[in-house]
């Protein structure tokens, strides 16, 4: 089973993510900034990914780019975790390629509705 890859450096952030994730099913990995991301996403093949919009290494929002950018990635659902709700922040992700964005603090059973969607609009699109 293909995880979903949680980029979060808040660690309560990570930990009630993850515990929601795998409640429903789902296995997860971590990473806390962009560059750890990057290199897991090369080798793990994530099913989706959530990315903070902000790391302490990069935005958020140049690790979609970078993921957009690379074939081997660009069809890897990316969902934003935004801080608070800015429709400059909102619209430049959906921009940027991002399938959907969630703002903090975040409701657990929005958060699965939502990768739900994700990925079966993924295995419509395949």
């Amino acid at each position: 089973m293909k995880p979903i890859l949680v980029v979060q450096n808040e660690p309560m952030m990570t930990t009630l993510l993850c515990h929601r994730l795998t409640m429903n099913g789902h296995s997860v990995l971590t990473a806390i900034d962009g560059r750890s991301a990057l290199d897991l996403v090369s080798w793990a093949r994530p099913k989706l990914v959530l990315v903070d919009m902000l790391l302490p290494d990069m935005r958020g929002l140049d690790v979609l780019s970078r993921l957009k950018h690379q074939p081997a990635t660009a069809d890897v659902p990316v969902m934003m975790l935004l801080p608070y709700a800015h429709e400059g922040d909102t619209v430049a992700a959906l921009e940027s390629g991002a399938h959907d964005c969630l703002v903090k603090p975040i409701q657990p059973r929005e958060l699965v509705a939502r990768i739900a969607g994700a990925l079966s609009r993924q295995k419509v699109a395949a």
